[in-house]
């Protein structure tokens, strides 16, 4: 394939749990979807056959992965997390 192909398709992203938000933002084309003064960032990339992935960080550490088929899908995967976490608190 060639570069006019990711223009229109994008780029998959490229991650490993725990990487650094530095690191993973060096090597990926992501948008900064929301973030919080907690130190919770999440970031979206699109790849047309795959859609939406969105990653969370928190404390600059990528801590939770998933994807979606819109845009804002990342809203009820958070909603999702965040209750998880008051759980388990």
């Amino acid at each position: 394939m060639s570069c006019k192909s990711s223009f229109f398709f994008g780029t998959e992203p490229v991650f490993t749990m725990g990487m650094s938000e530095k690191d993973f933002n060096e090597q990926n084309k992501a948008q900064m979807v929301f973030a919080t003064d907690q130190g919770t960032t999440i970031y979206r990339t699109y790849h047309a056959k795959t859609s939406y992935k969105f990653f969370t960080f928190e404390n600059e550490k990528l801590v939770r992965f998933d994807s979606g088929t819109h845009p804002d899908d990342y809203k009820l995967s958070l909603i999702e997390w965040y209750q998880n976490k008051e759980e388990n608190q």
